[in-house]
C-alpha cells in the first residue's frame, strides 16, 4: 500500500472567480511513468475550493477521467498519439470545470464549491495500463493509464492536500473514464486510506456487448467484447479490481476487465450512471448504421436493437447493483452516453448530480423519498424506444467515442 505525504496548506492555483482549471503538467523527473502514449508528460486540470467555501466543502473533492474509447491496433494508437488523446503536446492550457455536470461551479450543484479536477485522457487504454517501457510490444508507444492516476494522487496530495484524514473523494469518469473507475476505485481507496472514496462511473457499465448483424452494420474498429479483454489487458498490462482477480483465478481474471463483472466483487461503494439505451455503445462498439443520425433514427431494426439493448440493460442491472443495499443507480432512458446535465434527464425529480449528492449524504434532499439509492426508469411493456425518460437530451451530433464526457450524438 502506497502513501501520500500530506501537505500542511493549500497553494494558491487559479482564481476562484471563473470556472476554469489550468493545465499542471506532471514533472517528469518526479513521476517518470506518468506519461501519455508518445511519452510526454501527463498532465491535469485542477480547481481549488473557492476561499468562501465551507470546511466541509474544502474536505471534498470530485476526480474526473475523461473518456475517449481505446486503441489497440498500431495505426489507431499511432494515429491517436498525435493528438490530445494521446499526447499532451495538444493539451489545452485550461479546462472549463463548467463543461461537465459533475465539476459544474453552477448553484444549482451540490457540489459546486468542492475541489475539482479534471484528468485527460492521453493512454488510449482505458486509465488502466501500467506499461513503463516503449517497444515493439506496444507500438513503440506507452500505455500508462494507471501510472497517470497514481502520479496525479501524488502531485494532488503533496501541493494541494488531497490525502488529508477526514477528506472525501468522488472518483468519477465518463465512458472510457467510466469504465476506468471500475478497474481503478479499489486501488484508489487502498492509495488513499485516509479518505472516504466512492466510485462514480457514467456510461462504463453496458451489458454484454454483441456485434450488431443489422443490414448496413459495420465491425467496429476496436473490440470490446469479453473475449477480447484476454489481449487488450495484455496490451496494456492493465490493472485490475483485486477481489475479483482473486475470486476469478489467472486464467479467468481478465474478465475483471468487464465492468458488470468485476462489479459484484469492488470493494468500494459506488453510485453507477448509465443510460438503458446507450447511442456509443451499440453504434459505436456494436457497430449498428447510425450514420447519418437522422437516417438511423428512421430504421426499425435500430429500434428493435435499442429495445433489446434497454432490456439487457434492465437486466444486468438486476442481476448488479439492483441486489446492492450499499450502492446507487441513475438509469434513464433516453438514448444517450454520458451526455447528463443539471437539467436533465430527470428521474424521481431529481437531476443526475443530485441523486449522486443524495446517495452520499443521505436526507440531503427532500425529493430523495424514503433515502432512495435506485433511481430507473422502467418503460411499460419494457420498450426502451422510444425513449420513456424525462427531460432526455437531444440528439442533435454525430457518433463519436472519443472527446469530452459529455459527449452526445
Amino acid at each position: 500500500m502506497m502513501l501520500f505525504a500530506i501537505c500542511c496548506f493549500l497553494l494558491p492555483h487559479f482564481s476562484s472567480s471563473t470556472p476554469n482549471g489550468a493545465l499542471e503538467l506532471l514533472d517528469a523527473t518526479e513521476y517518470p511513468n506518468s506519461k501519455c502514449l508518445d511519452g510526454t508528460p501527463y498532465g491535469l486540470y485542477f480547481r481549488p475550493a473557492p476561499t468562501i467555501a465551507s470546511a466541509i466543502d474544502k474536505s471534498r473533492w470530485i476526480i474526473v477521467l475523461n473518456g475517449g474509447g481505446l486503441c489497440t491496433h498500431k495505426s489507431d494508437c499511432t494515429s491517436r498519439s498525435k493528438t490530445d488523446l494521446g499526447s499532451s503536446n495538444a493539451f489545452a492550457p485550461v479546462y472549463n470545470m463548467d463543461d461537465n455536470a459533475f465539476t459544474s461551479t453552477d448553484t444549482r450543484s451540490p457540489f459546486s464549491q468542492v475541489n475539482k479536477v479534471f484528468m485527460p485522457y492521453c493512454s488510449g487504454d482505458m486509465h488502466a495500463g501500467q506499461r513503463i517501457a516503449a517497444d515493439n510490444s506496444t507500438f513503440g508507444l506507452y500505455f500508462s493509464g494507471y501510472h497517470n492516476i497514481v502520479g496525479a494522487l501524488q502531485h494532488l496530495s503533496e501541493k494541494y492536500a488531497l490525502n488529508t484524514s477526514g477528506n472525501t473523494l468522488v472518483w468519477g469518469g465518463g465512458s472510457a473514464g467510466g469504465v476506468g473507475v471500475f478497474s481503478t476505485v479499489d486501488h484508489v481507496a487502498a492509495l488513499l486510506p485516509s479518505l472516504r472514496v466512492v466510485g462514480a462511473p457514467v456510461g462504463g457499465f453496458p451489458p454484454e456487448i454483441e456485434w450488431s448483424t443489422i443490414k448496413g452494420s459495420a465491425p467496429p474498429s476496436e473490440d470490446v467484447r469479453t473475449p477480447a479483454f484476454a489481449v487488450n489487458n495484455q496490451l496494456f498490462n492493465a490493472v485490475l479490481p483485486m477481489a475479483c482477480v482473486s475470486a476469478l483465478g489467472s486464467k479467468l481474471a481478465y474478465q475483471c476487465g468487464v465492468p458488470h463483472i468485476a462489479y459484484p466483487y469492488l470493494q468500494t461503494p459506488s453510485f453507477i450512471m448509465e443510460a438503458k439505451t446507450d447511442v456509443v455503445i451499440t453504434c459505436g462498439f456494436e457497430g449498428q448504421p447510425c450514420k447519418p443520425p437522422w437516417k438511423a433514427l428512421l430504421n426499425p431494426d435500430n429500434w428493435h436493437r435499442w429495445i433489446e439493448y434497454g432490456q439487457n440493460m434492465t437486466a444486468t442491472m438486476a442481476d448488479t447493483v439492483m441486489k446492492s443495499e450499499r450502492d446507487g443507480l441513475f438509469a434513464p432512458s433516453c438514448l444517450m452516453h454520458t451526455g447528463f446535465t443539471l437539467d436533465g434527464p430527470i428521474i424521481d425529480g431529481m437531476n443526475v448530480v443530485d441523486a449522486l449528492y443524495a446517495w452520499m449524504y443521505p436526507s440531503s434532499d427532500s425529493r430523495n423519498l424514503n433515502n432512495s439509492n435506485k433511481h430507473a426508469d422502467v418503460c411499460k411493456d419494457g420498450k426502451y424506444y422510444p425513449p420513456c425518460g424525462k427531460k432526455c437530451p437531444p440528439i442533435t451530433k454525430p457518433v463519436t467515442t472519443t472527446k469530452k464526457v459529455l459527449g452526445q450524438w
